[in-house]
Parts: structure tokens; sequence; C-alpha cells
């Protein structure tokens, strides 16, 4: 087995028509050194048929578990409970990534020779389904004054600008060690679920 070193978290909640998409864009990865979690949140829909799918073609890749509805929060705990990659992103089960996404992370932590990082922070963009067109992160301009280029290592004690980038948890990669020191963990069943484990990580 290659050496993985990335497990994408997928909540999926009766996200039949969203799924595939988001796991394909992690299997066609030009590096292959990830893993992949699927948390069924309890969906009534195709769900499971498609996540099995994906086991079956990739089971040295692909894990899947079913779970009693427990929100967002919930799935992605239980996707963390079983994590054993040296780092962990989340995915939500409407959103893709790029072909060089993986490549791209794992060459930043390799370069880190000393301290591994225990937080990368990530600029997506957003997909507009309507006009068909792509546009900028909510807090590009930030994200750039903070991070000129890639590679930079910082934290909010040195960068206090780190609290005000969007709290979007499926920008951030996160380092599993770190997340179990400090005992990481989502709120169940409530909305906005990543503001306060925004703050929590940063702090």
């Amino acid at each position: 087995m290659e050496n993985e070193q990335l497990t994408f978290i997928v909540p999926a909640y009766n996200a039949e028509n969203t799924l595939a998409t988001t796991l394909d864009s992690i299997v066609r990865q030009i590096s292959p050194s990830w893993r992949i979690i699927i948390v069924n949140d309890g969906s009534t829909d195709k769900t499971e048929d498609i996540a099995q799918e994906y086991v079956r073609k990739y089971p040295r890749k692909v894990r899947y578990l079913y779970q009693q509805n427990k929100g967002l929060g919930g799935a992605r705990n239980s996707g963390m409970d079983l994590a054993d990659t040296a780092y962990i992103s989340f995915l939500d089960s409407d959103d893709w990534i790029k072909a060089d996404y993986v490549k791209n992370i794992v060459d930043q932590i390799q370069k880190c020779d000393k301290e591994k990082p225990e937080i990368i922070l990530t600029l997506p963009e957003i997909y507009d389904e309507n006009s068909k067109c792509v546009q900028p992160w909510y807090d590009e301009p930030l994200f750039h004054s903070i991070f000129s280029q890639d590679g930079i290592c910082t934290n909010p004690q040195k960068d206090k600008r780190l609290y005000r980038t969007d709290v979007s948890q499926c920008r951030k990669v996160l380092q599993t060690e770190f997340v179990r020191r400090i005992r990481f963990r989502f709120h169940e069943h409530v909305k906005w679920e990543d503001i306060a484990p925004h703050f929590y990580l940063m702090t």
C-alpha cells in the first residue's frame, strides 16, 4: 500500500446527487497519498449505494461508516475517530478538489524538516452553479496578506489576523496527532458548526 498521509472525511446526508462528484475528485488525484472515510449520517436516499460502490472499487483506500443522524459535526467526529493517517481534512459531500490538491499538500508538509505544521490553511474557490463561473473565496485578500507565498509558517500568537480568516473547516488540513492532543471535537446537531471549532483550533 502507498504511504498515504491524508485522510478525507466525507460526511454524507441524503447526498445521492453530489456524492459521486466529490469522491471522484479524490480518487482522481495525481498523488496516491490519500484515503477516504465516508460517514453516512442517517441518509434515506441512495447515498449508501453510492458509497458502497466506491468501497468495492477501492477497498484499500475507502472506508464506510453508517450512523444514526448526528448532524454534520457528529459525522465529522466519527470520521476523525477512524482516521489513522498523519493528516485529516474535511470535504463536504457537495464539494470537490482539483487533481493536484493532495500533491500540493504533501509537498508543503515534506518541506517542513524540523516541525510539521499542525494546521494548513488552503484557499478554496466558489463555483456558482447558476452562472457556471468560479468566484474568489470570501477572505482571499486577507489570506494573501497573511500568506504572500506558499509555505509561510506562522501562528495566531504571531499574527492575530488568522482569527479573522474564514471559519470553514473544509479549507483546513489538520495534523491528526494535534487534533487528538487538544481533544478537538465538533458540537453535534448545531447550525454554523464551523465557528466555535475555528477559534478553538486557532487558540
